[in-house]
């Protein structure tokens, strides 16, 4: 079974190849994994993910007509549900060495440095 994993898709769904053949899985049911990483994943008000990456990944499943699901949990268990899930991705997802050959990638959202500071 083959499982897409992936972390930012924004132009996968306007394709005009056959992703379920190609990646082998089906666009019936999408289950995304995400975190809490403001500003790129945020709760709303009302509880309901948003945030920056949040918008370009649903903007472009609905206009795709994809029925999804977005669910909120810690890093560790969404790596584990990603490996096990059929139909399951996961986004905002920082693309490194050691995750370059794990994951299918789609699409950057955004680039982003990191920086460990220290105060003396």
């Amino acid at each position: 079974m083959t499982i897409l994993k992936c972390c930012l898709l924004l132009s996968m769904m306007f394709s005009n190849l056959s992703l379920s053949y190609e990646l082998g899985f089906s666009l019936d049911q999408l289950t995304i994994y995400s975190d809490i990483w403001p500003p790129y994943q945020t709760l709303s008000e009302k509880g309901v993910l948003a945030g920056l990456a949040t918008k370009p990944v649903v903007n472009v499943l609905k206009a795709g007509n994809i029925s999804f699901e977005i669910k909120v949990t810690l890093w560790a268990k969404i790596l584990h549900l990603a490996k096990f899930n059929k139909n399951a991705l996961i986004y905002s997802l920082s693309r490194t060495k050691p995750r370059e050959y794990q994951f299918y990638w789609i699409h950057r959202l955004e680039y982003i440095k990191i920086h460990l500071v220290s105060l003396f």
